[in-house]
């Protein structure tokens, strides 16, 4: 029944964000109607045995067991781990096809925001079976130069700090050092602006750029 259930909601999932839900929620439901039925045919196997305390103990025993595991093996590893290698907040770490900067060090995983801004978790079990490369933004990232060409709009001291603020808001752009933001030119249709900031490669200051001309040149 379960299963047919779960066959209608994926048909239909792509509807609405509640079946979504439900269709996540789905395989914790089979696992504990599973686990039930389990319990219903031991107590029906050896009700009135001897065995049955001792059956019924190990029953919820294992799935404890499981579960501690689980959680033991990512602190375990994350001792192990950062005695090999230490993190720092607001560093950026590759790992695997992952890749952002670290803003939290949890017990079991490390936070990262990803490149698109997004959070992910990262279990030290993972990283401990995985080649990680870390690079500090403090120290190793690069500076890069942008010219924009604005439309006059308002006074520069005021655009002059909307760039600031917009560059910082970035997750591609340092977050230790400020971006230098000069008027370098002044005609009566257009101000050239030129933005100094570090990012930790080409392809982040890229994204910068894409994301500065499509708000002030466009």
């Amino acid at each position: 029944m379960v299963s047919t259930g779960r066959k209608v909601i994926q048909a239909t999932a792509h509807r609405s964000s509640k079946l979504q839900r439900i269709l996540f929620v789905t395989p914790a439901v089979t696992i504990i109607a599973w686990y039930l039925y389990g319990l219903w045919l031991l107590q029906r196997w050896f009700s009135g045995n001897s065995l049955y305390p001792v059956v019924i103990l190990f029953y919820f025993a294992i799935p404890s067991l499981l579960v501690a595991w689980f959680i033991l093996r990512d602190i375990l590893a994350g001792a192990v781990f950062s005695g090999r290698k230490q993190f720092h907040l607001n560093h950026h770490i590759q790992c695997g096809d992952l890749s952002g900067r670290i803003i939290a060090k949890g017990t079991t995983h490390l936070a990262v925001q990803t490149d698109n801004r997004g959070t992910a978790r990262i279990p030290y079990s993972r990283l401990s079976g995985e080649i990680v490369t870390e690079r500090s933004e403090d120290t190793e990232s690069d500076y890069y130069r942008i010219r924009l060409n604005i439309p006059v709009k308002g006074s520069p001291q005021l655009l002059q700090a909307d760039l600031v603020r917009d560059v910082r808001a970035t997750p591609w752009a340092s977050t230790a050092t400020p971006p230098i933001v000069q008027l370098q030119k002044q005609t009566d249709a257009s101000w050239e602006f030129e933005v100094l900031f570090r990012s930790l490669n080409s392809r982040h200051a890229a994204r910068v750029e894409r994301i500065l001309r499509d708000a002030y040149e466009n």
